[in-house]
């Protein structure tokens, strides 16, 4: 429509409208020349066109890729983590039963050990007074 108005006034309206099989004509003609000449033979712009494709091409699959290995990385750490969290987990509840274990053992052998404890003192005391008092009536002193 631009094209039939700038090869016709605005005031020769009947005149466009009989003449726009011709222009329609010149203009098909023009873009059939055009896109024979392009593909004939390819512009630096078609060129450009299609190295840029292609890189993008290339970018979107280095892309993919490297989406895919950080995935998978972040994957291996948060199952290292994860795995880690629950050795740690399974050691500090085998230490708390351990120190339970102790616990129970250390309770009951204590009734034991305070009178084990009580008969050596008395022993160790009966002993020291023998003793004191051997040392007592030797001829020695």
């Amino acid at each position: 429509m631009a094209t039939l108005l700038s090869e016709y006034g605005v005031d020769r309206l009947a005149e466009r409208t009989f003449s726009t099989v011709s222009v329609l004509r010149r203009v098909l003609n023009r873009y059939r020349r055009v896109c024979h000449q392009l593909d004939a033979s390819p512009s630096q712009s078609q060129q450009d066109a299609l190295k840029a494709q292609d890189q993008l091409h290339a970018a979107k699959l280095s892309y993919e890729f490297d989406r895919a290995h950080w995935e998978s990385e972040r994957q291996q750490s948060a199952d290292a983590a994860t795995y880690t969290a629950e050795r740690y987990q399974d050691d500090v509840k085998e230490l708390v039963h351990e120190h339970n274990a102790n616990k129970r053992v250390s309770r009951r052998r204590s009734p034991n050990y305070a009178r084990s404890s009580k008969t050596l003192k008395r022993i160790s005391a009966s002993w020291i007074v023998g003793h004191e008092n051997l040392i007592s009536m030797s001829p020695i002193s």
